[in-house]
């Protein structure tokens, strides 16, 4: 069980080993949807073609490697953007990707790290802000514990509500057990399953106060008020650094912060170590199970 209070900031390369791509990949992915007959099918009954056409073309020319990242400054594409987004990551979600037993699965390790007693497990000092979309992190201890101490997915989720899971840009939805129009961690694609994904995502420039806002300040205090916080599979895009105030966060004096610092080169961590002013120590070619199972200090 966790008891020293931490915080893991989870980045696009956490759920790489889950089968979920990164911000380049998500691109690749979404323009090959859109130049499939069948996927784009689908997408035909929303959109039409001229629509579809200009924006998989400004998609591929505009340089970005990141569908967010490119529709913060195309507005006019949102709608679209959102609804490919959704297409292409629900078509990810696989519990068999999720339990897998191959040694990447880092959610297996760190669940048998907060192993209790089932009415103690919502005690684990354990926090999460997510700035993916899917919901690998609740489904998978939802789903966990169900199985571990036979109780339902209600039960299950009263013990989870004492650990924040905090979704910076929004989900693919709720989960069943999370609310009304919940929808189920599975592949099917449907005019409904697409609707409450693309529902639940919010591109950057989208409501920048109210509730966004209050996000990042929940998040804020909960790394400040933390023992120890590690960033699992994060980008560090200079925009998001800033959000979290990284370089001015309070609470954890000079000890520095811990992140993977898979396939960066010595030039983009010196990049990162200079824009939070030297609060975040990455370690290079560290993944996310080698990070928990080498540098946590649990």
């Amino acid at each position: 069980m966790l008891s020293r209070r931490t915080v893991f900031v989870v980045g696009a390369g956490a759920s790489v080993p889950f089968d979920f791509p990164t911000g380049r990949k998500l691109v690749e992915q979404v323009l090959s949807i859109l130049d499939h007959p069948s996927d784009r099918a689908f997408f035909e009954a929303y959109f039409t073609s001229e629509q579809l056409a200009d924006f998989r073309d400004a998609l591929f020319r505009s340089g970005k490697n990141s569908v967010d990242a490119f529709l913060e400054h195309r507005r006019d594409l949102v709608d679209i953007g959102k609804t490919a987004i959704a297409y292409a990551l629900i078509r990810k979600e696989n519990d068999n990707k999720l339990f897998s037993l191959d040694r990447e699965n880092w959610l297996r390790y760190l669940y048998e790290r907060m192993n209790c007693e089932f009415e103690r497990f919502g005690e684990n000092a354990v926090s999460f802000v997510v700035f993916n979309y899917d919901r690998a992190i609740e489904h998978f201890l939802n789903t966990a514990l169900c199985n571990t101490y036979r109780k339902t997915a209600e039960e299950s989720a009263k013990q989870l509500s004492g650990i924040p899971i905090i979704h910076l840009h929004g989900t693919l939805g709720p989960l069943p057990w999370q609310g009304q129009k919940g929808r189920a961690y599975d592949n099917s694609l449907t005019p409904e399953t697409v609707q409450i994904a693309k529902d639940g995502i919010k591109i950057i420039h989208e409501d920048p106060t109210g509730d966004r806002d209050r996000d990042f300040q929940e998040a804020k205090g909960l790394m400040e008020k933390a023992e120890q916080v590690y960033f699992l599979g994060f980008g560090f895009d200079e925009t998001n650094i800033n959000r979290l105030g990284l370089a001015k966060m309070r609470g954890q004096g000079q000890r520095p912060v811990f992140a993977t610092g898979f396939e960066l080169t010595a030039s983009e961590i010196a990049r990162i170590t200079s824009l939070s002013e030297s609060r975040v120590r990455l370690y290079e070619n560290v993944d996310c199970i080698s990070l928990l199972r080498t540098i946590v200090a649990w």
